[in-house]
């Protein structure tokens, strides 16, 4: 069992406040289908599905590996890549990079979200 912390908590809201933010809006009759990001539409499927609550259960699950990522990336990198603030650039890229389209769960690997959202590290 994972112990969440105060910056998974955190994280996990950010992940939400993402995910609302993004979500994309394809119940209007002029929704565009093929100008939006697959991405976006598998989270919406998702989403439909499943419904609001296993997606706000599934930001909290992704929070510790939107963490993970962040520290794989570190501070100085990611202001580099322009992922700063963390908030508004850093976790709409992982939310991107979730893979939305697992039977009612999300799935995300921090080592292979790390490596698409900085393909090219700095040696340490």
């Amino acid at each position: 069992m994972i112990t969440f912390t105060h910056l998974h908590m955190e994280a996990a809201l950010c992940i939400w406040e993402a995910m609302l933010e993004m979500r994309p809006d394809t119940h209007h009759s002029d929704f565009d289908r093929a100008a939006c990001p697959q991405w976006k539409l598998d989270m919406d499927r998702m989403w439909h599905d499943y419904g609001t609550v296993s997606m706000r259960e599934e930001a909290i699950r992704l929070a510790p590996i939107a963490c993970e990522c962040f520290d794989i990336i570190g501070h100085d990198r990611a202001e580099e890549l322009d992922l700063i603030p963390y908030d508004w650039e850093f976790i709409p890229a992982f939310v991107a990079r979730v893979d939305w389209t697992g039977r009612g769960i999300a799935s995300a690997d921090a080592n292979d979200v790390a490596r698409q959202l900085d393909p090219e590290p700095v040696p340490a």
